[in-house]
């Protein structure tokens, strides 16, 4: 009885320790399998961060590449192109800062995802003042005023370029990880003021204003009459406007004025103004002009602006009254 006992109690103990290795066995397969899960995990978000940087970088280094192209005079070959290049490039700002905002993740190593996207922000705004400063210097319309110079501007662009090229290889040795491209500091090093000064001495560059009187439209309209006469019915009144081309890659204030000069030495005169920009036309509300049956006299139209005049002038005469006839 005393044998059977003991082997029972052997057979327990058995027991417990198999059922106890069982256990730890498990448990440590599960902790195996979470902390392979977690290194997944980790690797998964690193890896994700790694092509997005490395793609966001690629476009601000692209970026500061044209910019330098652009002000060093090799990027556009007249004035209108200079125009149109540095606004494609002010328009992928937008597009560089919104993909700041998707690199923060929820465990890249050490928040190089937020360092990244801090310095991404910063350096928006330093090429966005670049850009301002580059379209006043050479007096091209631009949305926004220039900076008074852009020394804060580089100077940004050079601390964080250099800030990243030590923590840019911060991810090598993490799952998923890697060494990420570095900043551009071209256009952080390059003598702005020298390289502009450069470009507008270039003829491509130089700014000439013109603009012209395109065209000029009188209700009601004109009887038949030689060119430069305007014939008009026997009406009370005339609406008159003109067409303007702006013909420089610049935008223009204009003032227009409505002269009418009768024989009888009255005269009268309206303006309207306008604001054109480069390459482009505009049509002005129109004046009226009070007339009387039988008068004659001129019609002048000037157009003036950044020192420059235009002017067309018209001979008018305005029929008389035709009596009706009673026969």
């Amino acid at each position: 009885m005393a044998l059977t006992r003991s082997r029972h109690r052997r057979n327990v103990w058995l027991g417990v320790l198999a059922l106890t290795s069982v256990v730890v066995v498990i448990f440590a397969h599960d902790v195996s399998t979470i902390a392979h899960q977690a290194t997944s995990v980790r690797a998964s978000e690193n890896s994700s961060f790694v092509t997005l940087a490395d793609s966001l970088i690629s476009s601000e280094n692209a970026l500061d590449t044209n910019v330098v192209s652009l002000v060093e005079g090799t990027g556009a070959s007249t004035r209108m192109n200079l125009l149109i290049e540095l606004r494609v490039l002010n328009a992928q700002l937008a597009s560089l800062d919104a993909r700041a905002s998707l690199l923060p993740g929820p465990s890249v190593g050490g928040g190089l995802d937020r360092q990244l996207a801090v310095m991404t922000r910063s350096r928006v705004v330093a090429y966005g003042d670049i850009l301002a400063y580059v379209a006043g210097n050479l007096t091209l319309p631009w949305t926004t005023p220039p900076p008074p110079s852009v020394g804060v501007a580089q100077a940004t662009l050079l601390s964080s370029a250099d800030s990243w090229g030590a923590l840019r290889h911060r991810l090598e040795s993490s799952p998923g990880g890697g060494t990420l491209s570095s900043l551009s500091s071209a256009l952080g090093s390059l003598n702005l003021p020298q390289a502009l000064s450069s470009l507008n001495s270039r003829s491509a560059f130089v700014l000439t204003r013109q603009f012209s009187i395109a065209a000029l439209e009188v209700q009601p309209s004109p009887l038949q009459a030689p060119r430069g006469t305007l014939s008009m019915p026997p009406v009370p009144s005339m609406s008159v406007t003109a067409a303007l081309d702006n013909n420089a890659v610049d935008t223009q204030d204009l003032v227009v004025t409505f002269t009418l000069t009768l024989s009888t030495g009255r005269s009268l005169s309206a303006t309207r103004s306008a604001i054109i920009g480069p390459l482009n036309s505009v049509g002005l509300s129109p004046v009226v002009l009070p007339l009387a049956a039988g008068e004659t006299g001129r019609l002048t139209v000037t157009a003036t602006g950044n020192g420059l005049t235009r002017s067309r002038t018209y001979a008018l005469v305005v029929a008389p009254n035709v009596p009706l006839s009673l026969g």
